[in-house]
């Protein structure tokens, strides 16, 4: 069971099926979690079936002093065809290629999954950056049928370009493994690209999916008007040939909004599942000060979000 200061509910995932059941299946993350050495972190999963409970089924211990292991969970469509899903974990604060560099951790499903990895991802060796701050499923970016998977480093930066942030796209198939495929680099310094990554489906309809990437401290700055941490959402294209330009961005309306805190998608019902969420926690409303915001945005046939 959690203990006192394990932060168990800081990370969550569900609606995938890891055991190979034909149920849904649950994981939770407790960042904290002092079982593998403190403040290493654990991953808790609660098989799904007609015996739920509340008792975990699998317990994945992080095994490093303050790893953050499960920072941020999530479950990943079958990455290697053998019909079982995947556990994606990250642990921001791991030190194996530098101080506080980050890795993030799959774990392949199966009747017989267990706590040992079986694929770990790096980004770049640069001390600080926070690789595995989050991570999402990213659906199908390639075309090939398996699943693929994302991972921000909100912190990534060389020299006085601190904190730009950076996305690592990890492409699933055969050969899968953990160095990253491609690699999306954000605007400006501080901005903290990559602090929330998730997968949206195919947002423009080309037959690939995409993905969305927030920066929350990125900065308007367009001519007099300047406003800090607005916050901006990336919507960036699956598909070939790659392309690091994004398809769209969704932008906060003012300083200290913090566009990109959240994201998710796709929407499906009107929306046909090109549509997404994006919020702004600390967006103000007519009464009351950082009361937050959700925009619900789509492409227009123009190629315009609305």
């Amino acid at each position: 069971d959690p203990a006192a200061d394990d932060h168990f509910g800081v990370s969550v995932t569900g609606g995938g099926d890891l055991n190979g059941d034909g149920h849904d299946d649950v994981a939770v993350g407790a960042r904290f979690n002092d079982r593998g050495a403190t403040d290493a972190g654990a991953v808790f999963v609660f098989f799904g079936g007609p015996g739920a409970d509340g008792q975990a089924d699998l317990v994945i211990p992080g095994n490093l002093t303050d790893d953050w292991f499960a920072q941020s969970v999530a479950i990943v469509p079958d990455i290697d065809g053998d019909g079982d899903d995947e556990l994606l974990v990250g642990a921001p604060y791991n030190d194996d290629v530098g101080n506080a560099a980050g890795r993030a951790l799959v774990y392949r499903g199966g009747t017989g999954m267990d706590a040992t990895a079986d694929i770990i991802c790096y980004g770049d060796p640069q001390n600080h950056a926070h690789f595995g701050w989050s991570v999402s499923a990213a659906g199908n970016l390639d075309g090939d049928g398996h699943g693929d998977w994302i991972v921000g480093a909100r912190l990534w930066g060389v020299g006085p370009e601190r904190a730009l942030g950076r996305a690592y796209i990890f492409l699933g198939g055969p050969g899968a493994d953990g160095a990253a495929d491609h690699v999306y680099t954000g605007e400006r310094l501080d901005d903290w690209f990559g602090q929330v990554v998730a997968g949206l489906g195919d947002v423009d309809g080309d037959g690939f999916d995409d993905v969305g990437v927030g920066a929350i401290h990125w900065d308007r700055i367009e001519g007099a008007d300047f406003a800090s941490a607005v916050g901006r959402v990336y919507v960036l294209p699956g598909g070939a040939p790659w392309s690091i330009q994004p398809i769209a961005t969704v932008d906060g309306t003012d300083m200290d909004d913090q566009m990109g805190f959240s994201i998710d998608g796709p929407l499906p019902g009107p929306w046909g599942g090109r549509a997404w969420l994006s919020g702004a926690h600390f967006a103000d409303s007519v009464n009351a000060t950082a009361a937050g915001e959700v925009r619900i945005s789509a492409l227009a046939p123009s190629g315009a979000v609305r």
